[in-house]
């Protein structure tokens, strides 16, 4: 497993036959950011601009700004691609960089977005690690198309196990 810009994913983003990123997953994402961010900033700035001034609230304000700049560039990023050489997963705070050689299983099952739990493709390696991609589609056909697209990019030796209905 690697992460970050690694010559892997340059392979993969090369090599790539599917890309699932799709705008409503970082349209809500980007809502979870702005409401983690800034129901709690804009307490403590009133709190803090009503006890100790205006010039006191806006410096308060600063880190709370910053946490949703951060956070909205972080939400942009979900992505899922997968090509001939492995599969590159982009969550919101992890990445991985998987070769299909190093990939042993995968299937369907829950990661927590923002707030509720969601249907996350996820991939088990060799080495028992599982990473889990928040850019999993929502509808049963949209997932079953991605899992036959993953299927036919995976290692012949790589298990695929279908969602249970």
């Amino acid at each position: 497993m690697q992460s970050a810009n690694t010559p892997l994913r340059a392979s993969i983003v090369e090599t790539a036959e599917y890309r699932y990123a799709p705008m409503r997953l970082h349209v809500y994402q980007s809502i979870v950011v702005l409401i983690g961010c800034g129901v709690p900033g804009a307490i403590v700035v009133a709190g803090v601009g009503a006890a100790a001034g205006t010039a006191a609230g806006a410096a308060v304000a600063i880190p709370f700004l910053a946490a949703a700049i951060g956070g909205l560039r972080r939400a942009f990023r979900l992505e899922l691609v997968a090509g001939r050489v492995g599969v590159s997963i982009r969550n919101f705070w992890r990445s991985w960089d998987l070769a299909w050689e190093d990939v042993a299983d995968i299937g369907v099952g829950k990661q927590t977005l923002g707030f509720v739990p969601q249907s996350a493709v996820a991939f088990r390696t060799l080495t028992g690690q599982v990473a889990r991609a928040q850019a999993t589609p929502s509808t049963d056909s949209e997932r079953d198309s991605m899992l036959s697209i993953l299927r036919r990019l995976a290692s012949p030796d790589t298990v695929l196990h279908p969602p249970r209905t």
